[in-house]
């Protein structure tokens, strides 16, 4: 993927619905705006789906004894980023970030490249490539945290990056997951997504709940199981209704 400020990105927009996009350029931030104005529970999932995966790597450092955490389509950096909710937990975590965007690559190597945490600019699609970057990292006789959260969503087919993973990890994987549900919360919302992202040059794939169940087969779904991303071990400020967004994390038989 080449660097091109004159065209929106998912990674860029995705930054723009977390904090207003400071690292964003005018078309993220006309299609942001624009998801603000007619589909405002869009972005309430997608900072659901965030908080999410942190309360998930938070739970498996701290009662899992995970100690290693890969996150796939990281996106830009945005504090509290995964590394440091881990290191909270403990300090020997190593987390290692992989996103296809160069633009998110030199913004990650600034601001996540340190002694416990890495950034790696790699496509998704290339799992071989991925596969061998996360064994030059990691010790794969110990568990693995895999995060995908907010990005299959914009991958047509996601099961020919979550198989070809999950089949060269080790046994002990752990699968955390978040997508944007069709058939969940506000339908007319993510309707009106698929439509904003299409007019920025970018697909979005909703999918039912049936489809998102499938891509963690394989899997034995920690409690509370593939819920309402607002509904996964919740803290006090989790929004009442059920956002447009399922989660789950998944461990690997």
């Amino acid at each position: 993927m080449d660097f091109d400020p004159g065209r929106a990105t998912s990674a860029r927009i995705h930054d723009f619905l977390l904090e207003h996009g400071k690292d964003t350029y005018p078309p993220d931030r006309r299609a942001g705006e624009m998801l603000l104005s007619d589909a405002p529970d869009f972005r309430t999932a997608v900072r659901e789906a965030r908080r999410f995966a942190l309360r998930a790597i938070e739970n498996l450092v701290a009662g899992h004894g995970v100690r290693q955490i890969v996150e796939l389509g990281s996106g830009l950096p945005y504090r509290p980023n995964m590394h440091e909710v881990a290191l909270r937990a403990d300090p020997g975590v190593r987390t290692l970030y992989i996103d296809a965007d160069p633009h998110v690559a030199v913004h990650g190597r600034v601001f996540l490249d340190g002694d416990r945490s890495h950034m790696v600019c790699a496509d998704l699609g290339d799992t071989g490539t991925v596969v061998r970057r996360i064994r030059e990292t990691m010790n794969l006789h110990e568990p693995v945290a895999l995060i995908l959260s907010s990005v299959l969503e914009f991958i047509a087919d996601p099961r020919a990056i979550i198989d070809p993973l999950m089949a060269e990890l080790p046994g002990r994987t752990l699968l955390v997951l978040s997508h944007v549900a069709a058939d969940v919360g506000n339908a007319e919302a993510v309707v009106r997504a698929v439509e904003i992202y299409q007019e920025a040059g970018i697909t979005l794939w909703p999918r039912s709940s049936e489809e998102i169940a499938a891509l963690l087969t394989g899997c034995d779904l920690l409690e509370p199981g593939l819920v309402p991303a607002n509904r996964w071990r919740p803290g006090q400020t989790a929004p009442p209704h059920d956002v447009c967004c399922l989660a789950a994390v998944g461990r690997s038989r």
